[in-house]
């Protein structure tokens, strides 16, 4: 069990005792008493647990009159708690092994919230349903570590993939945050080899081990710039503006879709549907602009136009 593991561990230990003798935690958490102090340092220096040691009664205390822990479930009404257990339940549906058995004793607790006036949640649970669609697989250690690194605003070492050329090399990375796209897991982060910005995909990470060192930081404005102002999950500087066409028959799907943060959307006399917005890097809007077939046309720029027309020719020519 790593230390973040052991952290949420420790956590949960208070849910419902402000106290807790070391002998318990250690118990519960399944470590000795070098480990227990490590994880109490690491929550007070990395989040501000106001934890302290009752030298008296020998038992670790979380002070209740500090307002730097809080545990939400106590802020939630029953409406808001149907809505969160709708949620939990969905996520379940999804195969990405995130939560597995920590999700049970938060939901439990939910559960308990609201069978008090609510009754049994099993009906409304079975009314909500998920159908994930070309997720890729990312392994458990790797997803728990990366949410560590971010959690503790730590460094990692990384073997990645590139999946264009298929060579693996090593970076050392600053994460900045977690991203779920289209059902697959991303982290935004500064890559130390490159001097840049970079996007990485989770399932191309094939090794990580977290650094001691602190990450580097970026500047909020500089990040949203650069990981917003493109199209889908590649980041950059926009280049291009995309303008494309719709036929009206594509036109009463596309205009209700949100392709991009600033796109601009019109319909013109005949009832297509105008859509601009900036670009930097046209591999994803390549992919989104093909599914629409003849429904779509792209005006503008010419090279898009001109990668569109490419691959129509590459996919004629199979059959």
């Amino acid at each position: 069990m790593d230390r973040l593991r052991k952290s949420i561990e420790f956590q949960k230990c208070f849910l419902e005792c402000r106290e807790r003798t070391p002998e318990y935690l250690m118990e519960k958490m399944e470590c000795g008493r070098h480990t227990l102090y490590r994880i109490v340092a690491m929550l007070r220096a990395n989040f501000d647990m106001p934890i302290t040691f009752d030298q008296e009664k020998k038992v670790w205390r979380v002070e209740e009159n500090k307002k730097s822990v809080k545990f939400p479930y106590i802020w939630f009404n029953p409406r808001d708690v149907l809505v969160l257990l709708a949620l939990l339940e969905t996520f379940r549906e999804f195969p990405f092994g995130m939560l597995d058995d920590g999700i049970e004793p938060f939901r439990e607790k939910l559960e308990d919230v609201v069978r008090s006036e609510k009754g049994e949640m099993g009906e409304l649970l079975k009314k909500v349903k998920i159908i994930p669609i070309g997720y890729r697989s990312v392994p458990k250690e790797t997803l728990t570590l990366i949410c560590q690194a971010v959690a503790l605003n730590r460094k990692a070492e990384i073997s990645y993939k590139d999946r264009q050329k298929e060579e693996f090399s090593v970076r050392v990375i600053s994460p900045i945050r977690l991203v779920r796209y289209r059902d697959n897991w991303y982290l935004d982060a500064y890559c130390h080899k490159r001097g840049d910005l970079r996007t990485f995909s989770l399932d191309r990470i094939d090794g990580i081990v977290i650094l001691e060192e602190a990450v580097k930081k970026v500047a909020a404005k500089e990040a949203e710039e650069y990981f917003a102002e493109s199209y889908g999950i590649f980041g950059g500087k926009s280049k291009e503006r995309a303008v494309l066409k719709f036929s009206p028959e594509a036109a009463r799907w596309v205009s209700s879709e949100m392709w991009h943060p600033k796109q601009e959307a019109s319909f013109d006399k005949d009832g297509s549907y105008i859509l601009k917005f900036p670009y930097s890097d046209e591999r994803e809007l390549l992919l989104d602009i093909m599914k629409w077939g003849d429904g779509v046309e792209v005006v503008s720029p010419e090279s898009l136009r001109k990668s569109v027309r490419k691959k129509l020719r590459r996919a004629l020519d199979r059959y």
